[in-house]
């Protein structure tokens, strides 16, 4: 029983050690977030400033017939094989909407697929 008495004042001493907050944790402002940001311009140049930022914005969002004709197709883009037909209907199986290539048959016996062979 001597060993429990002698043990109590101990924990005691380390339970009141601890850190207790009296502020519930939601109205602590993050330290994080307690930084000043820049200070406000003044109303003339915000203004300036947000017309600046709003002309950027734009630039480039419309493209022109120049920039259209540019920007197609890149140089490097492969082109697959020419379709074996025209319009919506498959002239061979009668199929509307589908492929206007067969995807595996290259002609000769060879297997291909979007235009390489196998």
């Amino acid at each position: 029983m001597l060993s429990h008495i002698s043990l109590r004042p101990l924990f005691a001493r380390r339970m009141l050690s601890k850190s207790v907050h009296t502020t519930p944790s939601f109205l602590r402002a993050p330290p994080s977030f307690s930084r000043p940001g820049p200070p406000p311009l003044p109303p003339a140049e915000q203004a300036e400033f947000e017309a600046l930022l709003k002309a950027n914005q734009t630039i480039g969002t419309i493209p022109n017939e120049q920039q259209k004709a540019e920007e197609n197709l890149h140089q490097d883009v492969r082109k697959g094989p020419k379709p074996e037909f025209e319009g919506d209907v498959n002239p061979k199986t009668g199929e509307q909407g589908g492929p206007k290539n067969d995807p595996f048959v290259a002609g000769n016996g060879d297997w291909q697929f979007g235009g390489r062979d196998f």
